[in-house]
């Protein structure tokens, strides 16, 4: 049986939903207002997807992105060689 806070992905293993932690953050439901090309969907809890993403960008591109108090949002440039930015080490 799962601890509390566990998420399992086996057969046999789902925990019940009141096991789980709520998201840190508001979560809205999914409305499609224009075309973004930045998004993406999952299963995983949102607090694990934000805490990897967020290590990615500290850790291996060196960026500090812009993190919304509120919701499940990051702000964050990349330069990259093809705009004509080396990038410094």
């Amino acid at each position: 049986m799962a601890s509390r806070g566990e998420v399992c992905r086996g057969p046999g293993e789902e925990p019940d939903s009141d096991t789980l932690l709520p998201p840190k953050k508001q979560l809205d439901q999914y409305f499609k207002a224009f075309e973004m090309k930045t998004q993406f969907f999952s299963t995983y809890h949102p607090d694990v997807i934000e805490e990897a993403v967020l290590t990615h960008l500290r850790n291996v591109a060196k960026v500090e992105p812009n993190i919304n108090s509120k919701k499940y949002k990051l702000k964050f440039q990349l330069n990259s060689k093809d705009e004509g930015v080396e990038n410094e080490q």
